[in-house]
């Protein structure tokens, strides 16, 4: 899903009119109601409409015109859906980590803001929009009240903390979540609120879901992405994609999926297990801690037979630090340890020898590899945006209500022919995406 792009008025209707009314009319309305763009283009859009001439031959078309949303109106149902976007993503999110936690959860007071935001968008509508809206803004509002009620049975399946009403109350809620959604869509495209142009400057991309194997663990990736003009010739138009992606998952399963590939067992000499490990961001790097547990054996030979005797064992703590660099217009992570608390000989071996090199580009590889998953072009992005962009920067950061992220830099040039193909693409994707039977996935 992905927020609304704009423009003032529908096309098809001004086209029809221009049939039905001459060259007269539709200059004056377009003149009236000037276009709107994003990411900093909307500009001094028209007043509050006023009231309609019921003896108009055109009253339908004058209607259509009173309901347009201003300037302002815009704004506040974009900010709406992206934040739709955003709860869905946290109930998602909420449901596949399977922990119930106690009181609220950031889903369901996601879902409660999400309410009074809506209720304050109608607020502000004009009597005239009230009243052509008025069908309209009663399913909206039907589908407010119903998330709410879904928002505090939530909570009251959290505070029981029954694993059982938290699985059923997360799809009804999910389930509610999109009708909300469904409706406010209908809503803004009677008010004049269309899909994006080949005029627009910023263009939200479609959050996408991915899945990759780290070791024998599945993990799951979400990227999200804004695309932002910077300049512009005859014919070509250059942008600033700066992409999002969400390592949350990696974050919250970080020793279940290091475990395996960390660990090193046998017979004779050492033997290395992962206790526990975290990741955190600390801009621009992240910060991985990892407990261990280590045993040095030694192999005896009795009798023309090996008889391993462990001769020593402890616990380590390794502190190292991951960030990110282009290389070649590819995204790589650099490693450097930073602390190692061990005795011995093991804290020189984790420190600078061998052993610490192998841990380290192994805990580089898992993140680089959910990393890569989440900027594969040809799974995340539209295909007129997957040709060659250049690299600019990477770096780690702790997002509130998300938890790790890589957020990347990269320049694109695009032609005027793909600008408006990614238009196209992005339209097809939202209406197809809004129009589609919404099944809910359990959790």
């Amino acid at each position: 899903m992905f927020a609304i792009r704009l423009l003032s008025i529908r096309l098809s209707t001004l086209a029809i009119v221009a049939v039905l009314a001459g060259p007269g009319v539709i200059p004056a309305a377009a003149q009236h109601h000037g276009g709107h763009g994003m990411g900093g283009s909307l500009s001094g859009g028209p007043s509050r409409p006023t009231g309609i001439d019921e003896k108009d031959d055109l009253k339908d078309f004058h209607l259509a015109l009173a309901v347009q949303a201003t300037a302002e109106q815009i704004k506040e149902f974009t900010s709406l859906l992206k934040h739709s976007d955003a709860a869905e993503e946290l109930l998602t999110r909420f449901a596949d980590s399977k922990r119930p936690r106690e009181g609220n959860s950031d889903a369901d007071t996601a879902l409660d803001q999400l309410c009074s935001e809506s209720r304050k968008f109608q607020a502000g509508f004009s009597e005239v929009q009230k009243d052509g809206l008025k069908h309209q803004i009663r399913r909206v509002e039907k589908t407010v009240s119903q998330l709410e009620q879904e928002a505090h049975r939530l909570d009251q399946a959290l505070i029981a903390e029954s694993s059982g009403a938290l699985s059923s109350e997360l799809i009804a809620a999910n389930r509610a979540l999109k009708d909300f959604a469904n409706e406010q869509f209908v809503l803004g495209r009677e008010m004049g609120i269309t899909l994006a142009s080949d005029q627009d400057v910023t263009f939200s991309l479609p959050s996408v879901r991915n899945s990759v194997y780290i070791g024998n663990r599945p993990t799951a990736v979400t990227t999200s992405g804004v695309l932002s003009q910077t300049s512009t010739s005859a014919d070509a138009r250059t942008f600033q994609l700066s992409t999002t992606v969400d390592l949350s998952d990696l974050q919250q399963t970080f020793t279940e999926i290091l475990s395996s590939q960390l660990s090193q067992s046998g017979s004779c000499e050492k033997r290395i297990s992962l206790r526990h490990a975290t990741i955190l961001g600390a801009p621009p790097a992240s910060s991985v801690l990892l407990q261990l547990h280590f045993e040095r054996w030694s192999c005896g030979h009795a009798f023309g037979q090996s008889s391993p005797v462990e001769i020593a064992e402890g616990e380590a703590t390794v502190e190292m630090t991951l960030t990110p660099l282009e290389k070649s217009n590819v995204l790589n992570l650099s490693s450097e340890c930073k602390r190692v608390e061990a005795v011995g000989i093991m804290q020189d071996e984790l420190r600078s020898g061998d052993l610490g090199s192998d841990l380290r580009d192994k805990v580089a590889a898992a993140v680089l590899t959910a990393a890569n998953a989440g900027l594969n072009a040809k799974t995340t992005l539209p295909s007129s945006l997957q040709g060659a962009s250049i690299l600019r920067s990477g770096r780690f950061d702790e997002l509130s209500g998300r938890g790790l992220s890589l957020i990347v830099e990269q320049e694109m040039q695009l032609s005027n022919a793909q600008v408006t193909s990614l238009a196209s693409q992005l339209n097809q994707a939202l209406s197809a995406n809004r129009a589609a039977p919404q099944k809910p996935s359990a959790p």
